[in-house]
């Protein structure tokens, strides 16, 4: 049987810090060396899912502020130390990707662009295009929250439906029903008819 990661507190710059350390076969491992082995790692999940390399180490710095601050949630009888810092990740991306599209409104390029590809905002064009991220929106909100997390990775993140099912460690099947459902829902909402 496994034993579980101890914490164990070693003198810093005058203080006590704590510090988790768990036993790989001989070798006692440190959160530093935790640290550079498994960062390469984690800032590659965050960026696949993400897509922005800024935001990417935003959230790998607060996976590892939170296993620092943490240490004594980790059991070892359920994963590896690596495997927990990619759940950790994985899950702070794909909030970090919730909070993100549910806080801004969508807005689309009508056809009314100019030559050189930007929107023309007068004041009809800016109302149009408050009206038609307005029904999105709003139809949006009526789909379950897994369709509507599918369809914002599929269309507004680009993600393969692949990708999606990767990301979201759910079936391929279930990603692609998800994602059909949803746009039969949205192609029945009157809001949109007109759009």
């Amino acid at each position: 049987m496994k034993k579980p990661p101890t914490v164990e507190r070693r003198p810093h710059q005058g203080g006590v810090v704590p510090c988790l350390s768990k036993k790989y076969g001989t070798a006692q491992l440190s959160f530093d060396s935790i640290y550079a082995v498994s960062r390469g790692a984690l800032f590659s999940r965050a960026l696949y899912i993400l897509r922005k390399r800024d935001v990417a180490e935003e959230i790998v710095q607060e996976v590892f502020l939170y296993a620092w601050a943490n240490a004594e949630k980790f059991d070892e009888s359920r994963s590896s130390v690596l495997t927990w810092l990619l759940m950790l990740c994985k899950s702070r991306a794909i909030d970090y990707l919730r909070v993100e599209t549910s806080s801004k409104w969508l807005s689309f390029p009508g056809d009314d662009q100019d030559e050189t590809g930007r929107l023309e905002t007068t004041p009809e064009t800016l109302y149009e295009t408050d009206v038609r991220s307005r029904a999105i929106a709003s139809a949006i909100e009526l789909l379950t929250s897994a369709q509507r997390e599918v369809i914002v990775l599929n269309y507004y993140r680009e993600l393969s439906h692949c990708e999606i099912a990767e990301s979201l460690d759910m079936p391929l099947g279930s990603v692609k029903t998800l994602i059909r459902r949803a746009r039969l829902r949205l192609a029945c909402d009157a809001t949109l008819m007109g759009l």
